[in-house]
C-alpha cells in the first residue's frame, strides 16, 4: 500500500490532507497513545471523528496496554463502530494478544516486524502473524 500516515496532531492538518488525497494516494491519519492510563471510548470516538472530518480513508490508533482494562477501551471502540476504516493497534504487555483481538474485531492492518526486534512493543512477528492468519 502506498500512502501517508499523517498525526492526528499535525499543525494544519486538513491542508496536508488535502495534499496527500491530491495525489491519489491512501490517507491514514494517526492518533499515539503512550500514557500509563488507558485511553476512554469517548476519546477515541472524538479522535476518530476528528480524523474523518479531514477527509482521511483510515483513522489509526496506537495505545499502550498494560493491562486488561487498557486493551479493553480499544475493543470497547471497535465493537461500536464495525466495519469502520480503523486500524488500531496495542502496544505494551498486552501488545501481541491485543492485535490478534483487534483484528478479530474489524481493526483493518496491523503491524509485524521481520528480524529479532520489534519496531514497536507488542507487535506480533511475521512468523506469528501467518500463523494466526492461517488459524483464524
Amino acid at each position: 500500500i502506498h500512502g501517508y500516515d499523517i498525526e492526528l496532531r499535525s499543525p494544519g492538518l486538513p491542508e496536508v490532507v488535502d495534499m496527500a488525497r491530491e495525489t491519489g494516494r491512501i490517507v491514514i491519519v494517526s492518533s499515539h497513545h503512550f500514557g500509563d492510563y488507558p485511553i476512554s471510548v469517548s476519546q477515541l470516538e472524538y479522535r476518530y471523528h476528528t480524523a474523518m472530518e479531514t477527509g482521511a480513508d483510515y483513522f489509526k490508533v496506537a495505545s499502550m496496554a498494560h493491562d486488561f482494562e487498557a486493551a479493553a477501551q480499544l475493543y470497547s471502540f471497535m465493537e461500536l463502530n464495525p466495519g469502520a476504516p480503523i486500524i488500531a493497534v496495542t502496544m505494551g504487555e498486552l501488545g501481541v494478544e491485543g492485535r490478534k483481538q483487534l483484528l478479530r474485531l474489524g481493526s483493518r492492518a496491523t503491524y509485524v516486524f521481520m528480524g529479532d526486534r520489534p519496531a514497536a512493543p507488542g507487535q506480533l512477528s511475521l512468523s506469528e502473524f501467518i500463523e494466526f492468519r492461517a488459524a483464524a
